[in-house]
């Protein structure tokens, strides 16, 4: 996905989505970290984003189910020297661990096969990250249209996320794309996020799948 905007004859900025390949990882991490723990300092702020980078090679090599990461770039702020600025990021994957549990079944073999095949028409965004420089430009949008129709492209039914219920702002992107509230998460898996100070809340969007060729 990419486009071009300008404002007051001012000469066009270019954004666009893409999949991130080993070498963003680590300015993927540093976006993350700036976005969820704002304000913490050395040596916490590197901690942080080390936790992250591994985190994100363990999703590549993770062979549970498809996984992807989505990147925004755009030249907003390197115009005169032609370069790219990463600027926004997103996971998609069909693993969904933070999701909740289908039903479980006495065969612990079974229960597994299910959770798998849930999974399989599943969709699990997490982790929207913009940087800060960048905000207010369509770039979260881009985003989420982007890991929608990579969702599509799996197959996928569904798509669900976890958000900040006292972000109102945040809500208000996700409800604004179709996404729809269906519960809170008890406190203490804030706690599982490293985040104990926000609630949780889990939203869905009902997608169409890609038409079967006939």
């Amino acid at each position: 996905m990419s486009v071009r905007a300008s404002a007051f004859g001012a000469p066009a900025t270019s954004q666009s989505v893409r999949r991130a390949t080993k070498s963003d990882l680590w300015k993927v991490a540093e976006v993350h970290t700036a976005s969820f723990f704002p304000g913490e300092g050395f040596p916490l702020v590197k901690v942080r984003t080390l936790d992250r980078y591994w985190m994100l090679e363990s999703a590549i090599a993770d062979r549970t189910g498809r996984y992807v990461c989505l990147v925004a770039e755009t030249d907003a702020q390197n115009l005169l020297n032609n370069q790219r600025h990463l600027a926004g990021c997103v996971n998609v994957d069909t693993v969904g661990g933070n999701l909740p549990l289908p039903k479980r079944t006495s065969d612990p073999v079974r229960t597994r096969t299910r959770l798998r095949r849930r999974r399989e028409k599943i969709a699990y965004v997490s982790n929207l990250a913009v940087d800060a420089a960048y905000r207010r430009r369509g770039l979260a949008k881009m985003l989420m249209e982007e890991a929608e129709d990579t969702a599509k492209e799996w197959g996928c039914s569904s798509l669900a996320l976890h958000y900040d219920i006292a972000d109102e702002a945040v809500a208000g992107l996700y409800r604004g794309l179709g996404y729809r509230m269906v519960g809170i998460e008890p406190q203490w898996n804030s706690y599982l996020y490293l985040r104990p100070n926000i609630r949780f809340g889990l939203m869905l969007k009902r997608i169409p799948t890609k038409d079967k060729k006939k």
